[in-house]
């Protein structure tokens, strides 16, 4: 059931700095950039991307921006 809300809403599963999953809508994100790029702040040593969502809001996730851009790309 999980699986079929991923399709229908096209979330992709992300890691944050502590590796927890973190399911984004790939239809809401506006741009991806590095941490030491980003604006919003410091991140955590393992963060490897920032996701900047429609919102405006900065998401750091483990993946790097090509990993990413894969996922949302499919």
């Amino acid at each position: 059931m999980l699986y079929a809300a991923l399709i229908a809403l096209r979330l992709v599963v992300l890691h944050g700095a502590d590796h927890q999953p973190i399911a984004i809508n790939e239809e809401e994100i506006s741009s991806l950039r590095a941490p030491g790029d980003a604006e919003g702040g410091n991140y955590a040593p393992s963060i490897r991307c920032v996701v900047i969502m429609t919102n405006g809001k900065f998401i750091g996730v483990t993946e790097t921006c090509t990993e990413v851009f894969r996922k949302t790309k499919q």
